[in-house]
């Protein structure tokens, strides 16, 4: 969701009004100002019984063209390909942000929802990976400590953002302020650009 106007009133009456929205469920609410979202839409979040974490963050995209004919790259030792869904535990026990998340719904994104994974060739371990997860986009970028500077998330997004382009996605990433490694490597390295800036509020339902 995004939000289109500054006025605290007008946010939160628009955001209670919606019927279809099950603020239980994960709802990733955009505001386009880096700072954070109006005390109107808090409270009525609270009232909800929604928590969550809130960021600022810039989102970027790849022109969907770009990403049809991006020419994924070899790196001695590895091979890239989609994740399965025995993966989802070790991508769900290194995601900082996976309160609200569970092991069985990420296997589900899995399954369901483009991703990619670096895998060494020798033992086929699972080194680097991403997902494309709704309504977030591309996400859940890591590469374990030991595996990093060879150049495995750079594999991995290329890899992603050719398969999302492909299934008819956007490929896009919201990539936090304070993060310059992944604002490098999406703009830098992979041509993404800068679609807007904002505040990420990302929910989820109290604990029972």
């Amino acid at each position: 969701m995004t939000a289109w106007t500054d006025s605290d009133e007008n946010l939160a009456g628009a955001y209670e009004a919606i019927d279809e929205i099950d603020w239980r469920d994960d709802v990733i609410v955009i505001h386009y100002k880096h700072h954070t979202l109006p005390q109107g839409l808090d409270n009525f979040l609270d009232r909800e019984r929604v928590q969550g974490h809130c960021y600022p963050c810039d989102q970027y995209v790849l022109p969907t063209k770009d990403a049809f004919n991006l020419q994924i790259g070899e790196i001695d030792g590895v091979y890239v390909k989609s994740l399965e869904r025995c993966h989802a535990q070790l991508v769900y026990d290194q995601w900082p942000y996976r309160a609200g998340s569970t092991v069985e719904k990420v296997a589900e994104e899995i399954q369901e929802l483009p991703s990619a994974g670096v895998f060494l060739k020798d033992n086929d371990k699972l080194v680097s990976w991403m997902m494309y997860h709704l309504p977030n986009g591309m996400s859940r970028l890591h590469t374990l400590q030991e595996y990093r500077r060879r150049g495995y998330a750079a594999l991995v997004t290329q890899y992603l953002s050719k398969r999302v382009a492909q299934c008819g996605f956007v490929p896009f990433v919201n990539v936090h302020l304070e993060n310059i490694a992944s604002y490098t490597l999406f703009t830098s390295t992979m041509g993404f650009r800068r679609l807007c800036y904002g505040h990420c509020y990302v929910t989820s339902n109290y604990p029972s």
